[in-house]
């Protein structure tokens, strides 16, 4: 007969409950982060529940359960016997149908007993029975099934038995093992991880990883996937051990705690000096640059969520990094501190200046990441570390930038990033601002050395090295008094190298910390100060529009377009509208040598600046009459020249607006002699002009024909016979018959 049990499921439902005995639970406030029973179900509704006490977690039990009218919960245990839980507080959840409630039940329905409780791994693998066991170790209690099939290679891969535990006889597991039974994640603590901050549990989390890999599935080319590995709260000391992970895994922990001021997260890892913390690796790929000859696993994109990564930065640095991305990851929610390196070191393909490091970090994404307190925030570099985002994450306060990007193809994406003081901290290592001459200058990326040995303009302007920030009181300790053999580094908030495409969108600095872009970098908003950043290309908003603004020594608008009045461009707040009732004010300005459009009640001219002075050359009155300071005609590159073959009635071809026709070889002659051009440029309605450029004999020239994609040139001289090769030059004006 069928089973009447229809269990409903519903995530995140949690309450609390002060029950005591064996009665119907009756529930109190729900869990925080949770959904309470009663909110989540209608009366009558069946699930699975799991009820533990908070203080008591030796007192537990899981069954079946209905929600009755009155708001509590009627119970069934699965193996027939409920527990007689004493005065404290326990919650219960609701909980998915795992695979060992099946096998629980089989049992009861067989005649059997409740699971016999173990008090550890010992008393479990020296269990006969080959049933189900639920083992009571702290940190490892969980339902076992035994599974009498091979299970050597579980047994080997778990040498922490967080998953299998080999039977006594055979501690090989070729005979046969208890195997854990899990609805969804992996605990650390299964493995025999602590979370106590003092104890090194390295040994857990690598064992934990290592049964995982090899529980992988799915694989191709190198990659396969495992359960997740979950962490509860707590403080976990890893040592010197960094986590190498190559294989497809969810790491998740219960919140990184990057909001708190001096806190750690509710899942803190923390690592010594000298080691980098977790790396993500490609199949050509080992440690934190190695390029590997032989292809082996690797990680096909791992997620890491609300984890605390902390180092052991002490005053040295080094080249030991929070996370170090070798293949594609997903992250959120992470907060990234006190490392000797770089919070985030994503290197993959070539990297200029270091060379192949293999890899492939393309197409990461990091969600609400936060990196404070190391050398370098974020470091994204190489031919293959492209199409990144980052959304809503913060470099604080770390030594020498915020954010660093020299990718290979492009199309990093940065978006609502705040960075903060980067660059600028008094630790006792190379500062990248100086003093000088009553101003603040920063080091320009690739010039330290120069920088060394020659001083700031001491002026607003930039020179070879130094690039200037602002006018300032005197020395201080983020940007200390220029001397020669100084050593310096380049850095600040924001810094991308000659990449191939960064966009930077509402992204905020403050704090001091400088900011300066090169290669294909466009900054969308934001509150990046003017003088507080060199390069690039920026839209902002500004009057009713935006304005593209080029900052190469301060700000600078070469396009501006006012969404009420029309398109203006404006230098340092000033407007000129283009259109409209207004009478122009600014300029549209491009570049020393270049031309400006200039407003004024007499209309618009186009002017050619030299040494910042504009000079008017056309002018276009209010009636559209055109006005010049100079001469009207074609540039070089829209001529061109022939010459008629055979007779002087000949035709020719000469597809240009303008030109020379040089006439074949004969003597002069009054009569009136004809030859036709085929040109392309001319309609019907153009005008020709025609004129003798050289020659001994003077000649009459006349346009008599003008149609479609050709025109009749006749002409005859005055009376001379010299047998020569005249020139004729010519120019095509266009025309319009209304």
């Amino acid at each position: 007969m069928a089973d009447a049990f229809q269990p409903k499921f519903v995530d995140l439902v949690r309450n609390t409950t002060s029950t005591q005995g064996t009665g119907s639970f009756v529930l109190g406030p729900a869990a925080t982060g949770f959904t309470s029973f009663t909110a989540a179900l209608q009366p009558g509704d069946s699930f699975y529940y799991s009820a533990i006490g908070v203080d008591k977690p030796a007192e537990r039990e899981v069954g079946r359960g209905t929600l009755l009218a009155n708001g509590s919960i009627s119970r069934s245990a699965i193996g027939g016997a409920l527990t007689n839980f004493s005065n404290g507080t326990k919650t219960i959840a609701l909980i998915a149908a795992a695979e060992w409630y099946v096998s629980a039940q089989q049992l009861i329905a067989g005649g059997s007993r409740a699971p016999a409780a173990m008090a550890d791994r010992a008393a479990l693998g020296a269990y006969s029975a080959t049933t189900t066991a639920y083992l009571r170790e702290a940190g490892r209690e969980g339902m076992f099934v035994w599974d009498g099939s091979d299970r050597s290679a579980s047994v080997s891969a778990d040498s922490r038995q967080g998953l299998c535990v080999a039977g006594a006889a055979d501690p090989t597991g070729k005979s046969g093992a208890w195997v854990r039974k899990y609805p969804s994640g992996v605990n650390v603590k299964w493995f025999g991880a602590t979370g106590d901050g003092v104890t090194d549990d390295s040994s857990a989390f690598v064992a934990a990883v290592a049964a995982l890999k090899a529980q992988a599935a799915n694989y191709g080319n190198h990659y396969g996937g495992s359960a997740k590995l979950f962490i509860p709260a707590g403080h976990y000391f890893l040592g010197s051990t960094p986590l190498d992970i190559n294989h497809t895994l969810i790491i998740e922990g219960e919140g990184s705690g990057q909001q708190g001021i001096g806190a750690r997260g509710c899942t803190r890892l923390r690592w010594t000096a000298g080691s980098s913390g977790i790396r993500a690796q490609f199949p050509f790929t080992s440690a934190t640059s190695a390029v590997d000859g032989a292809a082996h696993d690797g990680s096909g994109g791992i997620t890491l969520k609300h984890l605390c990564l902390e180092g052991g930065y002490a005053g040295t640095e080094g080249d030991f990094h929070g996370l170090v991305v070798r293949k594609t990851v997903f992250c959120e929610d992470l907060y990234i501190i006190n490392w000797q390196g770089e919070g985030v070191q994503a290197w993959a393909g070539t990297v200029n200046g270091f060379g192949v490091v293999s890899g492939d970090a393309s197409c990461s994404r990091f969600v609400g990441v936060k990196c404070e307190n190391n050398r370098g925030g974020f470091d994204i570099r190489g031919s293959d570390a492209n199409v990144i985002t980052l959304i809503n994450c913060q470099a604080y306060t770390n030594r020498q930038f915020g954010y660093l990007d020299e990718n290979g193809s492009g199309s990093n994406s940065v978006s609502g990033m705040h960075c903060a003081g980067n660059g600028i901290a008094n630790d006792g290592h190379a500062a990248t601002q100086c003093y000088h001459s009553g101003h603040t200058y920063a080091v320009k990326w690739g010039q330290e050395a120069w920088c060394s040995a020659n001083a700031p303009s001491g002026s607003t302007s930039d020179n070879t090295g130094w690039l200037w920030v602002t006018t300032s009181a005197g020395p201080g300790a983020d940007h200390p008094q220029w001397a020669s053999g100084m050593t310096w580094r380049a850095g600040g908030d924001y810094v991308t190298l000659p990449s191939s495409g960064v966009d930077l969108y509402n992204c905020y600095s403050e704090g001091g910390g400088f900011s300066q872009f090169q290669g294909f970098t466009t900054i969308y908003g934001g509150t990046i100060a003017d003088t507080y950043y060199r390069g690039g290309r920026r839209l902002r908003y500004e009057y009713d529009g935006f304005a593209i603004r080029n900052n190469s020594t301060g700000a600078s608008n070469i396009l501006h377009v006012d969404c009420a009045e029309g398109a203006y461009v404006g230098i340092d707040g000033r407007k000129s509208v283009l259109g409209g009732a207004n009478v122009p004010i600014g300029s549209i300005t491009w570049a020393e040598g270049y031309a400006t459009f200039a407003g004024s009640a007499g209309g618009t001219f186009f002017q050619t600046v030299s040494l910042g002075v504009a000079t008017n050359r056309c002018r276009v009155d209010p009636n559209g009459f055109h006005v010049l300071s100079g001469t009207l005609g074609y540039d070089t590159g829209a001529g061109g020249a022939v010459t008629q073959a055979g007779s002087r009635t000949a035709g020719v071809t000469l597809n240009a607006g303008c030109g020379q026709i040089t006439l074949a070889s004969a003597a002069g002659s009054t009569a009136w002699q004809t030859f036709t051009v085929t040109n392309n440029t001319v309609s019907g309605t153009d005008v020709i002009r025609v004129v003798q450029s050289s020659g001994t004999d003077k000649y009459i020239v006349h346009v008599t024909r003008v149609a479609n994609g050709q025109f009749d040139i006749t002409f005859a001289t005055t009376g001379g016979t010299t047998t020569e090769q005249p020139v004729f030059n010519f120019a095509v004006v266009k025309a319009v018959a209304a």
